[in-house]
């Protein structure tokens, strides 16, 4: 039995180390358009990225985008455009350890630490 499980930590060591040496994918074009078109902000020392566009001229409405569990601000890349052009500013961001924000590690994330940036 205890051979088994040498055969397997062999095997998973070379395998692991290999795939952390594998570079991440290039960004798609829409992606990389929305990463350069956002900013970044700074809280703790961690950096927050973001998009905010002004659109309506006019208009006294503000809407905040908040994306969901595991996702990012460029959930709202499809509908950007559209919000644009009803609310005088749109504002999303990317949650810490999400999309371009820092992921920071080791890092005790909590909802009320999300709440705060």
């Amino acid at each position: 039995m205890r051979e088994w499980w040498v055969q397997v930590g062999l095997l998973a060591v070379p395998l692991l180390a290999a795939y952390l040496h594998i570079p991440p994918p290039q960004l798609s074009p829409a992606l990389h358009s929305w990463k350069s078109s956002g900013k970044f902000f700074t809280y703790k020392g961690l950096r927050i990225f973001y998009q905010d566009s002004v659109g309506v001229v006019g208009s006294p409405e503000i809407v905040v985008l908040l994306h969901g569990f595991p996702t990012s601000s460029y959930d709202w890349y499809k509908i950007w455009e559209g919000l644009t052009l009803r609310f005088h500013r749109v504002i999303a961001l990317d949650f810490l350890g999400f999309g371009f924000s820092d992921k920071p590690r080791p890092h005790h994330y909590s909802i009320f630490e999300q709440a705060s940036i």
